[in-house]
């Protein structure tokens, strides 16, 4: 079977927070020269990075229990705490290893 390489890479995995809860998250694989555009120095690089790899997120409720729908607004919220930031990171990481090995 051939390789098919696609315009847009995407895939979602499950992100483990620290506190044993998860969520779901599609992720888009950047080209490096892309990927290298974006400086992912301090906290406001490491958002702009979560901005450009994070396609939508899952699986998220609210204090009422009620689903919230994705939106750039909750992408803010979510990204706007470091251990989710890293949770996420790891996520798109662990992704892009598996999508290397072909799994």
């Amino acid at each position: 079977m051939a390789f098919r390489i696609a315009e847009e890479r995407v895939f979602t995995r499950t992100v483990q927070t620290a506190d044993g809860q998860d969520f779901r998250a599609e992720f888009v694989i950047l080209p490096d020269d892309e990927m290298g555009e974006v400086s992912a120095e301090g906290v406001e690089g490491e958002k702009a990075v979560m901005r450009k790899i994070v396609r939508r997120l899952d699986d998220i409720e609210g204090e009422d229990k009620k689903p919230i729908l994705y939106s750039p607004e909750l992408l803010e919220r979510v990204i706007g705490f470091a251990d989710l930031r890293i949770a996420l990171l790891r996520a798109y990481n662990e992704g892009r290893i598996e999508a290397r090995r072909g799994n």
